[in-house]
């Protein structure tokens, strides 16, 4: 069990998790009701005395028996919550974007919460697990990263967190407010990963922060949360040498002889130009470097219709199913969209390269209402 300061919030905590009254509870441990309120109301720590004679009332585990009796006499044995992925490799590029980060979420700065966003396959979930591991010796209780992936309603996002944080004391269904109770004094770096299809839970995350003074939550999400508090951080697609670099690293780890020269390290930073400099592109496409040299891949690309999506269809067998293929990927963004955001991106695909608002109000609304067209964009953009 994890117990967290001061004792006599946790007390109540549990108590009302074991659904025993202040009677009940001192009933149980031979105690008066009264030296249960004065401890649940933090008058003074418990005696030893009162401290053993809860561990049967409490279900305190003997393997935890020590740590709760020094717990409720007034010392503090909470364990740091480092519940984090490890990277398989170092993360390429992103300096600038990991010093930005940090300077906003370390403790004392100035974001408590931020929403991480781009398109798709644009590596918002390996920025954010580096930034946990970089952030996490400086917060009291470290970081905790919560996969989101295979949830499907919003309302299971505390069982999620609950599930992280290995808090089987929280219950079967663990409840905001029960979250909240537990992380309320730690000093603690959340990190929730892939929250796009979970915005009907976005208002219990404003409710965790609000509840939490020293938590700070960082979000990787395609669509934005739209709730108070929110600070968005576009992150935005490699520069031609990281790109490169990640092209040589992954193609290097299916074809070890694969090296950058001069002759083909032209035709590679041209590749990374038709991937747009997009991660999960790059991995992908290096991926084939074991049949296609880099002139034959790039060849592909130009001059195939459709073959940036053929390509890139050799994903991880381990990865998330969104993200072994390209075109997976962006279904899975197209399918988070509601009807009539799906029409308006069909309706602004005849352009090419971009246009301007009045173009856009031609297509996206049939009277061409500049002001109706910029609602249907920003709302689009707030999904992207």
């Amino acid at each position: 069990m994890d117990f967290a300061p001061p004792f006599g919030a946790w007390l109540k905590v549990r108590r009302r998790q074991l659904d025993l009254t202040q009677v009940e509870l001192a009933k149980r441990a031979h105690y008066s009701t009264e030296s249960i309120r004065k401890v649940e109301e933090r008058a003074h720590p418990a005696s030893r005395a009162l401290a053993t004679a809860l561990l049967v009332p409490l279900d305190i585990p003997d393997c935890d028996q020590a740590a709760f009796i020094a717990f409720a006499r007034g010392v503090d044995v909470r364990q740091r919550l480092n519940h984090l992925p490890v990277p398989l490799t170092p993360m390429i590029g992103r300096e600038t974007e990991l010093a930005a980060l940090k300077a906003l979420l370390a403790p004392g700065g100035t974001a408590r919460l931020i929403t991480l966003t781009g398109p798709p396959g644009v590596g918002k979930s390996r920025l954010a697990m580096q930034l946990a591991h970089d952030l996490q010796p400086t917060y009291a209780d470290g970081a905790s990263f919560v996969a989101l992936a295979s949830i499907s309603d919003g309302a299971h996002i505390p069982t999620a967190i609950a599930n992280t944080l290995r808090q089987r004391a929280l219950g079967g269904r663990p409840s905001i407010e029960a979250i909240s109770a537990y992380l309320g004094p730690r000093e603690l770096l959340l990190t929730l990963d892939n929250f796009e299809h979970l915005l009907d839970g976005a208002t219990l995350i404003s409710d965790l922060v609000s509840r939490c003074p020293r938590l700070r939550v960082l979000i990787t999400s395609r669509a934005l949360l739209g709730i108070l508090g929110e600070h968005v951080v576009e992150v935005k697609p490699l520069e031609r040498a990281p790109a490169i670099a990640l092209f040589v690293r992954q193609a290097s780890a299916v074809k070890p002889a694969f090296a950058l020269t001069p002759e083909n390290g032209v035709v590679v930073g041209e590749i990374c130009g038709k991937l747009d400099g997009l991660p999960l592109a790059i991995e992908l496409a290096a991926a084939r470097s074991r049949m296609l040299t880099p002139a034959r891949l790039l060849e592909r690309l130009t001059h195939h219709t459709g073959a940036r999506f053929d390509l890139l269809t050799s994903g991880p067998r381990d990865a998330d199913a969104r993200q072994r293929t390209l075109s997976a990927t962006i279904d899975w963004s197209y399918a988070l969209l509601n009807d009539t955001d799906k029409r308006v991106f069909r309706r602004l695909g005849v352009f090419v390269g971009g246009c301007a608002l009045d173009g856009a109000a031609a297509v996206c609304c049939d009277d061409g209402d500049t002001a109706i067209a910029e609602a249907l964009i920003q709302s689009l953009l707030d999904k992207a």
